[in-house]
């Protein structure tokens, strides 16, 4: 068992002290370094940014790390004529038994984002389509169904 007298432990803490304010500027410098790249990086976009030239103290809500304000993709909503259902559905009946590919190419082709699968499964679920499986393509195909009957409605494909 080790026994240490006061100044003995007084000299480790203080050397501790010393280790953390020496680590303190370290990350500080390291900070001002990120900061610097950060402001190149928003001068070449053409962008603001918010930096304070002094250096924050620890309850000021800069040290908290700066705010960086860039935006470079934002989310926006898409506005169309129709619903994604309704564009969905009216391909199915227009194509015929489309393939997966085919209705996320039409979807694409429109201006919507990612693809249409969670609207086919929507409608799906909705027994408003019917899935069908082809051999001969990757995915399955589908056709719309009759509300009344529950039996496919297949358009003939002209084209």
């Amino acid at each position: 068992m080790r026994t240490t007298t006061p100044n003995a432990v007084e000299a480790e803490l203080i050397e501790k002290i010393r280790k953390l304010q020496e680590d303190r500027q370290r990350h500080a410098d390291a900070m001002a370094a990120i900061d610097q790249v950060l402001a190149h990086v928003n001068e070449a976009l053409g962008l603001q940014r918010n930096t304070s030239t002094t250096t924050p103290t620890a309850d000021s809500p800069e040290a908290a790390g700066p705010s960086v304000e860039v935006t470079l993709h934002q989310r926006r909503r898409g506005r169309f004529l129709q619903t994604a259902d309704q564009s969905v559905l009216s391909f199915i009946e227009h194509r015929g038994n489309p393939s997966t590919a085919e209705i996320n190419a039409h979807w694409r082709a429109e201006g919507r984002k990612g693809t249409a699968n969670v609207t086919i499964l929507r409608l799906l679920k909705q027994n408003a389509i019917r899935r069908e499986s082809d051999p001969n393509v990757r995915g399955s195909r589908y056709v719309v169904q009759d509300q009344e009957r529950g039996s496919p409605m297949i358009a003939t494909h002209s084209g």
